[in-house]
């Protein structure tokens, strides 16, 4: 959920009825899709290589200062 945060509809995988009305929703719920595309659009821009490397360097230092690899 990270990921998408609220740019989507999350449903339960092993469900196909919940899987349906998601779908149903957004399909059927004026301005929905075009909101979920703004987030989503939103979301894609704060996900870049540099911040991601920024995150992984902030934890491999984090590590580091608690004493490393064991």
């Amino acid at each position: 959920r990270e990921v998408c945060a609220d740019a989507v509809r999350y449903f339960d995988p092993r469900d196909e009825s919940d899987m349906a009305q998601r779908l149903l929703e957004v399909l059927q719920v004026e301005g929905l899709r075009r909101e979920l595309a703004t987030r989503g659009n939103a979301r894609a821009r704060e996900m870049t290589w540099d911040r991601a490397i920024e995150t992984v360097a902030d934890a491999l230092r984090a590590r580091l200062a608690r004493g490393g690899a064991r």
